[in-house]
């Protein structure tokens, strides 16, 4: 009796190690790890030469704060931009621009940014993290701000997230 219940369980046990193993490796995926990638970034300022664009670029918008857009072509730019001193020509076989508008409880001394391009298996999509070093003026403005970057294909996902830092 007690060989027989041992086998048993020895039985038992083979099936139930059989089926984990077999569940694993049949349903499972191989799941590639994400690629994340530092892109270099411009601005309208820096490649065009415009001044102050944080505060003389209009964005036509319906909403004036937190909207953002990727423009890969000069008719998607001459549709938002609003502001004769700063109308560049803008190589958008060699950029892509993000541009956006952001609401701030206080003044602005600089924006700074860092753009990554993440790839997950064939699928890719951008992630722009924007900084803006605030000062002690107390006029809140909505400022924009611009990243001119490699150009990226129509649709990509984007993501922006904002810091403030005093």
């Amino acid at each position: 009796m007690y060989s027989k219940r041992k086998r048993l369980l020895d039985i038992g046990l083979l099936l139930s190690i059989v089926i984990f193993l077999s569940s694993c490796s049949a349903g499972s995926k191989h799941i590639e790890a994400p690629i994340t990638q530092i892109l270099p970034t411009e601005s309208l300022e820096t490649v065009y030469g415009c001044t102050n664009v944080s505060f003389l670029l209009s964005i036509a918008t319906t909403t004036y704060s937190d909207y953002f857009i990727l423009i890969n072509d000069q008719e998607g730019f001459n549709r938002l931009h609003l502001n004769p001193s700063c109308s560049p020509e803008i190589d958008f076989n060699k950029y892509s621009l993000l541009i956006g508008t952001k609401g701030l409880t206080r003044g602005c001394s600089s924006i700074d940014y860092q753009l990554k391009k993440i790839t997950t298996g064939t699928k890719d999509s951008l992630f722009l993290n924007v900084t803006f070093q605030l000062n002690d003026a107390t006029v809140a403005p909505i400022v924009t701000w611009n990243v001119l970057m490699p150009r990226q294909p129509e649709g990509i996902p984007v993501k922006v997230n904002f810091e403030m830092k005093e």
